[in-house]
């Protein structure tokens, strides 16, 4: 009996991570830290608190968007979700690269791997 229990108190817990993870990102965390930039410990699993990049960000941000052309972005937040590795979700503007252009909000996920690998994942308008 008390297996079952240990088990489904895991299963509840690895749910309930999941769907932090899943929730998106800057909308704080489940109960942890908010991972910023002076060190505080953050929560695996679930994204931190948006805050001002550091020149590190700025550095990931760059190498993920390099090569992409027709779209300007100017990241103005990030928040960041520890993993194997690091997530991190970036809130810019993006401005198209025409005539009379007009500025949209976006989410632009970027993964950066234990070995430094940084992969761009997703851009998302925001409504």
């Amino acid at each position: 009996m008390k297996k079952r229990r240990f088990v489904v108190a895991l299963v509840c817990l690895v749910v309930c991570l999941m769907a932090a993870g899943l929730a998106g990102c800057g909308g704080g965390n489940a109960g942890g830290g908010n991972g910023d930039a002076e060190g505080e410990p953050q929560m695996v699993g679930a994204y931190g608190e948006d805050r001002a990049l550091t020149d590190e960000d700025m550095a990931v941000f760059e190498e993920a968007m390099a090569g992409l052309l027709g779209v300007s972005y100017e990241p103005t937040a990030v928040s960041t979700q520890v993993v194997a590795g690091m997530n991190y979700c970036f809130t810019a503007t993006a401005t198209p690269v025409t005539l009379d252009p007009e500025p949209y909000n976006v989410q632009i996920f970027v993964f950066k791997s234990l070995d430094g690998e940084v992969e761009l994942t997703d851009i998302v308008e925001l409504d």
